[in-house]
């Protein structure tokens, strides 16, 4: 799950929530900063896809969204899933 909301983080902004010139500071910011949506492409996002982000995005994997949580989470409400493939 953790992975699935740096991808769609990086998606939709063009950046990790977590990236930084140094290894070590990017290390650090993964373990230890609070995501931030402080980019201006962030105003153009809905407080339900921030929403789903920071449930993907917990430090701690017992407090991280569930992928049956994900499918069923506002974010993708209008989105049909595909019965035959299970592709979205």
């Amino acid at each position: 799950m953790w992975s699935l909301g740096c991808i769609i983080y990086a998606l939709l902004s063009g950046s990790l929530p977590f990236d930084h010139e140094s290894q070590r500071e990017t290390i650090q910011m993964t373990l230890n900063k609070q995501l931030e949506f402080d980019l201006p492409c962030w105003k153009n996002h809905s407080a339900v896809c921030k929403d789903l982000l920071v449930k993907l995005l917990q430090k701690d994997p017992k407090d991280r969204i569930s992928l049956e949580n994900v499918l069923n989470h506002e974010w993708f409400k209008n989105v049909e899933l595909n019965q035959k493939t299970g592709l979205l």
